[in-house]
């Protein structure tokens, strides 16, 4: 086994949340490491093809998310590789109150991100997993991982668990959920694929004919100058009902959901497909996510199958790329300082020690059957420094969709947005303990405020 010299910050994960961390923490100073089982950076935005990035304006059209997330939108635009934010002109979203979606390109992300993280000073070390965490009366000092080369050992002063599923908290002994807290049963997992040479308008004319064949529907444009092949109309919809219990009665359709959901990407002529699914997964069970995973691509090659035959405007598509793994979206939350709840998220309850903002609406897709419950929040949410911090466990800080959180409150927050606002405050509460000689719970709240107020990210 190798021990490796010691860091100020590693960051296990390196996607939604762990590639802001990861940025956030080096750029304030931190000799930062992060740690990935993938060859690049983004996880659920770049290898599970999740896409747009979902709602994150208030109820009064404003922004409640900005930071390292405005600067990769920024990026992305100036490369041709993202829309908007986008604000439909008509339809029924049901993402927010005042919603906005944004389209982008994976591919260029995984750039973005590696060049955010190269610059900033991040060591990377990707296609390595994480075996064991050490942990000494009660703060975590480092953590064992393992790839090609064999097993590392690898100590830092603080830790950034941006695994997803809460891996490193788990490992070191957190206290944790795993599901809905009544059942232990968890939302669905999906695999995400993308087509081309759809015709866009022939698809907004059968959403106008038909409305009630649609659950919810949303038309907008990108504006100002796009570089040629770039898709300006804009169109995302769920439904498609009377055309599925067609395919379904003739034996043709085969997924776990009761709608199929399309989203426009950047380039001219593709949609994002979010349709599959498979019930009662355990997102960190290998043999249950491998046999998922099978389900998945028999699911996918379904809906392409179905959307050729059956959807106008999709007669000439063709597949373009599925996902590299099904996205999760539920697994273990850690117990923190604080649990962020349903009326928290609803009610937009204000917290002294606030260091994210989101306004998505609470998007639970139902474990165990084929629908999905929307409940809208009233206006942007908080999401508190300590719902980051586990119970009884120093030198860690957790960010993403594992935090604390309950299930119907982590419905919102794991939105990919949410994710990143997170992630950036976690690698700046980290930096700010190293660099000051503290830990997480014991670094200025209203110091890190300051911090990443300074750095542009919205608090208020």
């Amino acid at each position: 086994m190798q021990v490796h010299d010691q860091w100020d910050v590693i960051v296990v994960g390196g996607g939604t949340a762990g590639a802001p961390a990861a940025i956030a923490a080096a750029r304030n100073g931190a000799k930062v490491l992060v740690v990935e089982k993938n060859g690049y950076l983004g996880g659920a935005s770049t290898s599970a093809l999740v896409s747009p990035y979902a709602n994150h304006y208030d109820a009064h059209g404003e922004p409640t998310i900005a930071g390292l997330f405005k600067e990769i939108l920024d990026s992305l635009k100036e490369m041709g590789a993202c829309h908007g934010p986008i604000r439909p002109k008509e339809g029924n979203p049901p993402w927010g109150k005042n919603p906005v979606i944004t389209p982008f390109d994976d591919e260029y992300l995984k750039f973005v991100l590696t060049k955010m993280a190269k610059d900033a000073g991040v060591s990377f070390l990707y296609h390595t997993l994480l075996k064991d965490v050490w942990v000494e009366d009660g703060v975590v000092k480092g953590i064992t991982v393992f790839n090609k080369s064999g097993a590392h050992t690898l100590f830092s002063k603080v830790i950034v668990d941006c695994t997803g599923d809460a891996d490193v908290a788990v490992k070191a002994g957190a206290k944790t959920v795993k599901g809905r807290e009544k059942d232990g049963e968890k939302m669905p997992v999906t695999v995400y694929c993308r087509v081309g040479n759809v015709n866009v308008d022939r698809v907004e004319e059968e959403i106008k004919r038909n409305r009630d064949n649609f659950r919810w529907y949303a038309i907008g444009s990108a504006e100002g100058d796009l570089p040629a092949g770039s898709q300006r109309k804009q169109l995302f919809c769920s439904g498609f009902w009377q055309e599925i219990a067609a395919a379904k009665e003739n034996g043709e359709y085969n997924i776990g959901r009761e709608t199929l959901n399309l989203f426009t990407n950047v380039r001219e002529g593709e949609v994002t497909v979010n349709a599959t699914r498979v019930n009662f997964i355990d997102g960190t069970n290998a043999s249950e996510v491998t046999a998922a995973e099978v389900e998945l691509r028999y699911q996918t090659m379904s809906v392409v199958d179905f959307l050729r035959k059956r959807v106008p405007g999709f007669e000439k598509s063709f597949l373009i790329k599925t996902a590299n793994e099904a996205g999760i979206r539920e697994t273990h939350r850690i117990i923190g300082e604080y649990i962020l709840t349903q009326e928290d998220v609803v009610k937009g309850t204000r917290f002294d020690d606030v260091v994210a903002r989101g306004g998505y609406a609470i998007d639970i897709h139902n474990p165990g059957d084929s629908k999905s419950t929307w409940i809208q929040v009233d206006d942007s949410y908080d999401v508190p420094y300590r719902a980051l911090l586990p119970v009884e466990l120093e030198g860690l800080l957790v960010a993403g969709r594992c935090i604390s959180a309950t299930h119907e409150a982590a419905a919102a927050v794991r939105a990919m947005p949410s994710c990143v606002a997170i992630g950036e405050a976690a690698g700046t509460a980290a930096a700010l303990a190293t660099t000051r000689g503290l830990t997480p719970k014991t670094i200025d709240v209203q110091e890190l405020k300051q911090v990443l107020t300074q750095n542009g990210v919205l608090l208020a």
